[in-house]
């Protein structure tokens, strides 16, 4: 027996409360399909970006993560943005943008394996470089992003009226 909202008592079979437990809710399958969605093409841009970079510049240096990550930084401090301060956009847009999409573009763990390799490969200060320009340089190209979504707002407000 269990009670229903009004305190009522009213006989459940066990299969159907336990069905019911497992079943999860309509929105959070649909923001996990959308995350997934941006992340397959966000591994995709970065994927696609790397070979280009790694069959063009020929340097020891990991020049493709580096720009990658730099990228993903300036994006999502914009999209940010423009969904935390700026827009009321839908929360699934900025599921699929953020979360997704740069999620699954930007990547600390090929950062990390690229400097232990140029380390391991005697090149230190090329590591130390990359470590700075990286985990400095992120931060300071977030804000820059946020700051050009903030410039990009107040340009188009007067003619398109208020955005939100």
């Amino acid at each position: 027996m269990m009670r229903d909202e009004r305190g009522k008592e009213v006989d459940v079979d066990v299969s159907e409360r336990r069905q019911g437990q497992r079943r999860w809710h309509p929105i959070l399958q649909r923001h996990e399909w959308l995350v997934s969605a941006g992340a397959i093409l966000g591994v995709w841009a970065r994927f696609a970006i790397s070979d280009y970079v790694s069959h063009h510049v020929s340097i020891a240096f990991p020049v493709a993560t580096l720009v990658i990550n730099l990228l993903g930084c300036l994006l999502i401090g914009s999209v940010q943005a423009l969904f935390l301060d700026l827009l009321a956009l839908r929360r699934e847009l900025q599921l699929f943008l953020a979360v997704g999409l740069l999620g699954g573009f930007t990547t600390f763990s090929t950062f990390s394996v690229e400097t232990i390799q140029l380390i391991e490969a005697g090149h230190a200060g090329r590591a130390g470089l990359y470590v700075f320009l990286s985990l400095v340089g992120g931060p300071l190209i977030a804000v820059l992003g946020i700051l050009l979504a903030h410039r990009g707002y107040d340009l188009l407000r007067p003619h398109v009226g208020p955005l939100r």
